[in-house]
């Protein structure tokens, strides 16, 4: 899958092998709106970890708005933590599974 467009901080764009393009919303994080302060520079930060890149996509569900939410991976790289580790996004408690993001959190 090819990241085609990164929407914020939390929503790409891909193109699956199969040529569809499906909107998908990383899980467990969550990040300010374009328009809210800092939401520029989250979108900033997602775009140089994954626009145009091959990712790959680990699904968890489909959201009540019909985006696949899940896990980004470039490479080794895992994009949602990544995110968290450099300050971009915060932990969506309400949704979090993988308790490690509590850490990575506190260490920004």
């Amino acid at each position: 899958m090819k990241v085609v467009s990164v929407t914020d901080g939390d929503t790409v764009k891909v193109l699956t092998l199969d040529n569809q393009i499906i909107k998908v919303r990383l899980a467990e994080i969550d990040t300010p709106e374009r328009k809210q302060p800092y939401g520029k520079e989250a979108k900033k930060a997602l775009s140089t970890l994954v626009f145009g890149k091959t990712v790959d996509l680990r699904p968890v569900t489909i959201d009540r708005y019909g985006r696949t939410v899940g896990h980004l991976f470039v490479g080794s790289l895992n994009v949602n933590k990544q995110m968290v580790r450099t300050g971009h996004a915060w932990v969506y408690k309400r949704y979090m599974k993988d308790k490690t993001l509590i850490t990575d959190e506190r260490l920004c």
